[in-house]
């Protein structure tokens, strides 16, 4: 098990019902570069699945111990 860093036990705590704290990302797929000319989002899926395993950060999940001091 390992402990949240200070920012992302910052972001997760100070979240509110109404005003989330998340940060997201955009990606844009030139379809001229691909083999074939033509980009399917079950294709980008399949390129991310692939290589999940590289990072075992996407595969974590948050977890209470006891005596959570807050």
């Amino acid at each position: 098990m390992k402990q949240l860093t200070g920012p992302d036990a910052m972001f997760l705590h100070t979240e509110l019902k109404g005003f989330p704290m998340l940060i997201g990302g955009v990606s844009i797929y030139d379809q001229s570069t691909s083999p074939g000319g033509i980009v399917r989002f079950k294709d980008i899926l399949a390129m991310f699945e692939s290589r999940l395993d590289r990072s075992p950060i996407f595969r974590r999940k948050l977890a209470q111990v006891p005596c959570n001091y807050q």
